[in-house]
């Protein structure tokens, strides 16, 4: 997103709650002019009068809720541009409905017909938190989708206009596609898992794959191995580190390309999340061929090795996941079919021209694009409003504690 910005010829200002660190990685190469801000002050405001911005970028709609408003006032017609990295509210939907009913399968393609519980699944798909980033949504001028599938949801269900969502997805260079990988099919061993603990889909994943999964696949293949990877490995899951079993819990992968790559199939029984993951991209790059619930597929691809994961449906997960293992002639199929999912679907060079003619487009046309958007304009003044408010209710309160703390007055009720 930012090389695009660069791209078109704007200067770069880069603005952030967190203090710099050495993961703030990219901004030196892209000139960033780097400023460092606090929450719920109006030394924020200053700024951007000052910098009168054509456009802002916001990293998820938490920090639209928090600056857009700021924005608008001192900067009005600045294009404002939401970076929604995936869907939150959908993932909090999936993780609700799978706590209370394994059973469902929670894919986009059935969600909306869902057979739950009476309320359920409208109580989850008009819950506070999905509320909250439609109406963030809104009061954007362009939204940055990384799934077709979250798109279409937004469309059909939620009703947002085509005009401001712009399908983005993960951009990927042919150098990206090792499709001559350095690791040949007979040099690379077992199964492999790669997944934070603290992303909660990752953790139910891990639960899945070794109290339900695994031991299905280990009946038929004693003699092969799963590793387990992710930073951030709690002390609950060295429960699943059973070695007699053929199932080990491996802790952070320093490269997380080169673990996947020596492996033979990697497992992603993903029952709940959002967006694209990027453990899927991973696999396909480096010819890792993957069995994975649709969850993980979805918006990478539809025909390929992947399976539902309800309960009745771990059987022929750990079918699918055995014959990869076994067929030689099926894992180099299923090889190709990846490189061909990121060639097809997933180069750089037609999404990143596409967003820039989108940015382009909007930012010359900017009352033009806003004027019949009248849902925009209801939500700025309603829960836009109460935000701003509330901004300014803690300002104004730590305002006070500061006069207090310095003039040694006691609190009075």
């Amino acid at each position: 997103m930012l090389s695009e910005l660069k791209a078109l010829g704007y200067e770069l200002h880069f603005a952030s709650t967190a203090q710099r660190s050495d993961n703030s990685e990219g901004l030196e190469e892209l000139e960033c002019v780097v400023h460092e801000i606090t929450l719920n002050d109006s030394s924020f405001d200053k700024l951007i009068a000052k910098l009168q911005p054509e456009i802002a970028v916001f990293d998820r709609f938490m920090i639209e809720e928090q600056f857009s408003w700021r924005i608008k006032e001192a900067a009005p017609n600045a294009c404002l541009i939401l970076d929604t990295e995936d869907f939150h509210s959908l993932r909090h939907i999936r993780h609700q409905i799978v706590k209370k009913h394994p059973e469902q399968a929670i894919d986009i393609a059935n969600l909306l017909t869902l057979n739950s519980e009476p309320g359920l699944l409208q109580g989850c798909l008009n819950s506070d938190i999905a509320m909250r980033e439609i109406a963030s949504m809104w009061r954007c001028d362009i939204n940055l989708i990384i799934s077709r599938a979250e798109r279409e949801l937004l469309q059909t269900y939620y009703g947002l206009p085509e005009s401001i969502l712009h399908y983005c997805p993960f951009l990927i260079s042919n150098t990206d596609t090792v499709e001559n990988p350095t690791i040949e099919l007979n040099e690379r061993r077992d199964f492999v898992f790669i997944g934070n603990y603290r992303h909660a889909p990752n953790w139910d994943a891990v639960q899945l794959l070794a109290q339900h999964i695994w031991p299905l696949i280990h009946a038929q293949l004693p003699q092969a191995k799963c590793y387990i990877y992710g930073a951030y490995t709690p002390e609950k899951a060295q429960q699943f580190h059973q070695p007699k079993q053929g199932i080990f819990i491996s802790g952070w992968a320093k490269d997380a390309q080169a673990t996947m790559q020596a492996a033979k199939v990697h497992l992603a029984p993903l029952r709940f999340g959002a967006g694209l993951k990027g453990k899927i991209f991973d696999s396909l790059r480096v010819g890792t061929p993957c069995v994975a619930s649709s969850i993980a597929w979805e918006g990478i691809a539809s025909k390929t090795t992947n399976a539902l994961l309800t309960p009745k449906d771990y059987q022929n997960f750990a079918k699918l996941a055995v014959a990869l293992y076994t067929d030689e002639k099926q894992w180099h199929a299923e090889q190709a079919r990846g490189y061909q999912i990121l060639k097809r679907e997933f180069t750089y060079t037609e999404h990143s021209l596409a967003l820039k003619e989108k940015i382009k487009m909007v930012t010359e046309n900017l009352e033009t694009h806003r004027a019949p958007l009248f849902t925009r304009k209801m939500f700025e003044q309603t829960q836009y409003r109460a935000t701003q408010f509330m901004s300014q209710w803690i300002e104004a309160k730590q305002t006070i504690e500061q006069l207090r703390a310095a003039n040694h007055q006691p609190e009075t009720d």
